[in-house]
């Protein structure tokens, strides 16, 4: 079987790049429930032999994500630059390892194909602030409200970028998309969605 589990099971790290044997820290409700997925996997493997791969995604991004609720910040900057609206920065110190949708789709094949049994950091193994995210974007979305700061959320992690080496070597498996790539192909989606009006 393969799972689809998320860096949030690290928590704020002891270290970067952060590789699959660095400790579990559930710093959220979701990060809990994946670490609890994972357990449950791994105690089943163990007791009835079934073949596993964990895939662990950092922060995945792309055409067609939601930009309600707690969606990723790049569909939830793209949608306030399109409406002309004031996008907010939370911190935006704060640094995330961005990985274009198609390549945690290219991920998930390539698992599929190889007998892997494992754990696998899935990511671009970059680091970028979420306030140079904001400027990739607005080069993109051309706008005059200048962005406004608030205080970083309560448990936000402060910074993260995956050790991807793992599945590279193991699953044959490497990202082809560049942030600025999946950023033009991402906001070129939005542009062109149908208005739900």
């Amino acid at each position: 079987m393969i799972f689809a589990s998320s860096a949030a099971v690290y928590g704020e790290p002891c270290y970067l790049p952060i590789d699959e044997a660095h400790p579990k820290q559930s710093l959220s409700y979701y990060a809990l429930s994946k670490t609890t997925a994972e357990e449950y996997i791994q105690l089943f493997s163990k007791q009835f032999g079934l073949n596993y791969s964990i895939l662990r995604f950092s922060n995945v991004y792309g055409p067609g994500q939601n930009v309600d609720g707690e969606a990723g910040v790049i569909s939830i900057f793209i949608d306030q630059l399109l409406k002309d609206m004031t996008p907010t920065i939370y911190g935006g110190k704060q640094t995330r390892d961005f990985v274009y949708v198609k390549d945690v789709v290219s991920a998930l094949v390539k698992t599929a194909q190889i007998d892997s049994n494992g754990i696998f950091n899935i990511s671009s193994n970059t680091e970028i602030t979420i306030k140079e995210v904001l400027e990739a974007l607005m080069k993109n979305i051309p706008t005059n409200a200048p962005p406004q700061y608030a205080a970083p959320k309560v448990g936000d992690i402060l910074k993260s970028r995956l050790n991807n080496k793992k599945a590279m070597n193991a699953l044959q498996w490497k990202p082809l998309h560049s942030l600025s790539e999946g950023l033009t192909h991402t906001v070129k989606s939005y542009k062109n969605k149908p208005s739900a009006d």
